[in-house]
């Protein structure tokens, strides 16, 4: 099916109503940035003022929700309803469909499109949360995308927390990749034990992405749902966003790694407001709320033992041989490299996910060893990943504090030094960071699972 024909079949048979309904929008735009908002101030008006010197039209979609259900309830429907006010005051509509969408332009280079999903009998189900939210906004672009009126297929979905640099309106993507993630920093705000551990958060996103490149995951990504640029085709072809209160954002990207690479992109980072959130039952929000509760967040933070990613490692390095030498026993493949219990609790928990039945399906339907690939990646997936080094943590290598993963040798190498203050471990993200970016560009230069190949299937 191509391309135009995907995105039409999803357009007609599994996009949210608003899609069709934005399609009568007037005007045409270069990029849409989608930014969900629950319980926003109208702080978010002058955030996105950022791109107000772009040479491009940019139309930012916002989706201003409140569930149908929440502890906050009564406060959140005015706060949002309130954002909508000032919306509407400072920038009056140019055009409105008289139901939930309305135009209101800020300058020739930027509007917003106002989506009311907070009004009494257009809340969204409390159990679809953001991911709906999301969806409703990457689904008009989409559409807009379909009917001409946006000029490009990439498109944006963001947070209202977040500060674009300028560059976002007009940041290129590859037609490779099945999509991307883009640079971002958390700005931390509150005392600081609330900056602390917005810090160690961005460690320990960074580290386990390291962690994933440097076992050569073909899912080796971040996924933070405030950070991506998606293409309307490949969006489609996985039927967009999940509808979840959390974790949309792994489980779209675990989909869209099948097709074609989730890649990061260089450049100037979005700056991201660390806060104190319940929002979502897990995420940024709550995993701050959690270290902010430890005694001494630096000291007692546990992160995954960099030997479950070696035994992640040592499973994938061992699927690569398994095509050649004609033999489906990943598990005692496993067991066989990775001497002891640990290589034991591996090679269980790969026999009770069916790897060696997984094997042997994908060798039956690959006609090459990029293909055979292929099949169990698409098995072994995110969240198998994820579920495998899980039960490594709970059963196998387990966790150790950060002063001990900095210097352990199977760690990342991290230039040597305490961590014990703030400054210091300003320090230590940072070089994190660089070796999460460097593992990944080694990663993405070699050979690829998904996508274009590298090299010769």
């Amino acid at each position: 099916m191509q391309h135009k024909d995907v995105l039409r079949h999803y357009l007609d048979r599994h996009a949210e109503p608003q899609a069709a309904r934005a399609t009568a929008l007037p005007g045409t735009f270069d990029r849409a940035i989608v930014v969900p908002a629950f319980n926003e101030g109208d702080a978010i008006l002058d955030t996105f003022t950022t791109l107000l010197d772009s040479d491009r039209r940019v139309l930012l979609v916002l989706v201003a929700n409140v569930p149908d259900t929440c502890s906050d309830y009564e406060t959140a429907a005015m706060r949002t309803a309130a954002l909508a006010d000032t919306l509407a005051t400072r920038f009056p509509a140019t055009w409105d469909n008289a139901a939930d969408l309305s135009l209101h332009q800020v300058s020739a280079s930027l509007s917003w499109l106002l989506v009311d999903c907070f009004s009494a009998g257009r809340r969204l189900p409390a159990k679809h949360g953001v991911g709906l939210a999301r969806r409703i906004g990457c689904d008009i672009a989409c559409a807009l995308f379909a009917a001409g009126k946006l000029r490009e297929p990439w498109f944006v979905s963001t947070d209202a927390d977040v500060q674009p640099p300028p560059a976002l309106a007009s940041v290129a993507a590859s037609e490779h990749a099945g999509a991307h993630t883009l640079p971002f920093l958390h700005r931390w705000e509150g005392d600081e034990r609330t900056r602390v551990a917005a810090r160690l958060y961005d460690f320990y996103l960074r580290y386990h992405v390291w962690g994933l490149a440097t076992a050569g995951s073909p899912y080796a990504h971040l996924s933070v749902g405030s950070t991506l640029m998606l293409n309307a085709s490949r969006y489609a072809q996985v039927r967009g966003f999940p509808k979840r209160s959390a974790g949309e954002d792994f489980h779209l990207l675990a989909k869209l790694a099948k097709l074609a690479p989730v890649m990061p992109l260089a450049g100037t980072p979005l700056v991201v407001r660390a806060r104190v959130s319940a929002r979502v039952p897990f995420g940024t929000g709550p995993a701050i709320n959690t270290l902010r509760a430890l005694h001494d967040p630096i000291a007692d933070y546990r992160l995954l033992h960099p030997g479950c990613f070696h035994a992640l490692r040592v499973v994938l390095d061992g699927v690569r041989t398994l095509y050649d030498e004609r033999t489906d026993d990943l598990p005692g493949r496993v067991a066989a490299s990775l001497p002891g219990v640990n290589g034991q609790r591996a090679a269980l928990l790969l026999t009770n996910a069916g790897a060696r039945e997984a094997v042997s399906r994908a060798r039956e339907g690959a006609s090459n060893r990029r293909r055979f690939l292929q099949h169990f990646h698409t098995w072994f997936d995110a969240l198998k990943t994820q579920q495998f080094l899980h039960g490594l943590r709970d059963e196998g290598p387990g966790t150790l504090t950060l002063s001990n993963l900095l210097c352990h040798p199977l760690g990342p190498t991290l230039p040597p030094a305490p961590c014990e203050t703030e400054a210091q471990l300003e320090t230590v993200v940072t070089a994190m960071t660089a070796a999460c970016d460097e593992a990944l560009a080694r990663h993405w230069a070699g050979e690829r699972v998904f996508g274009a190949p590298t090299e010769p299937g």
